[in-house]
């Protein structure tokens, strides 16, 4: 989704400029500050509609087909009448909505087909990044910027046509280091987002976020970690390794197990296809369901057998019957763990309901164990939802000990 930042024109347009503010509203009874908005809201959306058009361009798209997700409510909040501007740009394909507790939708936009010139004004304009006021609470995290890679930083957005993040990642680049501000967030307000001086900077993408900060450490298959170590405060390590097995290999022996089930799906163990591994077991966790008559076409629909049908090429009966039933096994597992940790650590019945509290906790875990990362590398970095992002390299030599201090497995 394109995020929506406040520039600011680095000069001043001239009335016969094809973006001037001018040619969109009328000048009579408006502030100057308020005309000044405009005048940088249109800006902003031209580049916005120059990138989008270029990134079609380039990889033989329909403009039709060229869509920009975007929360029109952000445009509001900069200037209440920007659908003047928007408007002259863009097309609303769809608009979204927001109901509250988690139901919403953004909308949808097709860029329009406008002149050469107007293109031409809106690329070569130079915008800068307006950080909004710093808030007097939150938790202060440093992190330190990686100006050597500005050259690929510039190149990833243009390729990702990514001009929403331009200028913010400019104004980045321009500070040695900064003290990013984070508060709690979400329905659950177990996560962490931050507000300043770049709201959101945790949903930048993740290759984006490492060049601009520096590599992170994650916690290690974070929501199998919590369930093992939630059960091993009733059980110990022998009786759960004969209920689940696959959880504390998952957790102890990651690479191997992973490649084990590479090796069951007929794919080479490369980092893209222990990627498909890792999507599978993130959808086994979170209750898919998965059986050979489910792979097979006859159980419903299963976002677990979607993966395996679309990454697999050997689709025999035979195959599939063999696939289904291992994962299945891999599926009971997570399900009786869940189960097991809502009576034992919540005392409750493990109804669908009731099991709800189980993910509720999880989150809570989740939360302290990042901020004990946080802590072990001097308080330094990104509050990612399952890591920090940004560690500074004394922080990244000696992952054992860390491990050791905090009682967390956790990977770079």
């Amino acid at each position: 989704m394109t995020t929506i930042y406040k520039v600011r024109a680095g000069k001043t347009l001239t009335a016969s400029d094809p973006l001037h503010v001018s040619r969109f509203y009328s000048p009579e009874r408006l502030h100057r500050a308020k005309m000044q908005d405009r005048q940088d809201l249109i800006l902003y959306l031209g580049q916005l509609h120059s990138s989008a058009m270029a990134h079609c361009l380039f990889r033989g798209r329909p403009r039709n087909f060229c869509e920009v997700e975007m929360r029109l409510m952000s445009l509001r909040d900069w200037v209440h009448d920007y659908r003047v501007a928007l408007d002259h740009f863009f097309d609303v394909k769809k608009t979204g909505f927001n109901f509250g507790d988690g139901q919403h939708e953004v909308s949808v936009l097709v860029p329009k087909n406008l002149g050469f010139d107007t293109m031409l004004a809106s690329a070569s304009c130079e915008l800068s990044y307006l950080p909004p006021e710093r808030p007097d609470v939150g938790v202060v995290s440093k992190v330190y910027i990686q100006q050597h890679n500005a050259v690929a930083i510039r190149q990833l957005l243009a390729d990702e046509s990514r001009a929403d993040l331009s200028a913010a990642a400019e104004w980045l680049l321009s500070q040695p280091e900064v003290n990013f501000t984070f508060i709690r967030s979400g329905k659950l307000q177990q996560r962490d987002t931050s507000v300043w001086p770049v709201a959101a900077i945790e949903t930048w993408p993740a290759r984006l976020r490492e060049l601009l900060f520096g590599q992170g450490i994650d916690i290690e298959s974070a929501y199998t970690q919590y369930l093992v170590s939630t059960l091993s405060r009733s059980a110990d390590e022998r009786h759960l390794a004969l209920l689940y097995p696959d959880l504390l290999r998952s957790v102890s022996d990651k690479q191997q197990w992973r490649h084990e089930l590479c090796t069951l799906l007929g794919l080479a163990p490369t980092d893209a296809n222990i990627g498909i591994v890792k999507k599978i077991c993130m959808s086994l966790a979170n209750g898919s369901r998965i059986s050979p008559g489910i792979l097979s076409g006859g159980g419903g629909f299963s976002v677990t057998a979607e993966i395996i049908i679309q990454s697999t090429q050997d689709l025999s009966e035979a195959n599939l019957d063999r696939i289904g039933s291992r994962l299945r096994h891999i599926s009971t597992q997570y399900s009786n763990a869940k189960r097991a940790v809502c009576i034992s650590h919540h005392g409750h019945h493990p109804s669908r309901r009731n099991q709800k509290a189980v993910f509720a906790s999880y989150f809570e875990w989740e939360r302290v164990a990042r901020y004990a990362i946080w802590e072990a590398v001097g308080r330094h970095g990104l509050m990612v939802h399952d890591g920090i992002d940004g560690i500074p390299a004394e922080f990244l030599a000696d992952i054992p000990a860390m491990i050791e201090k905090i009682g967390l497995k956790v990977t770079t």
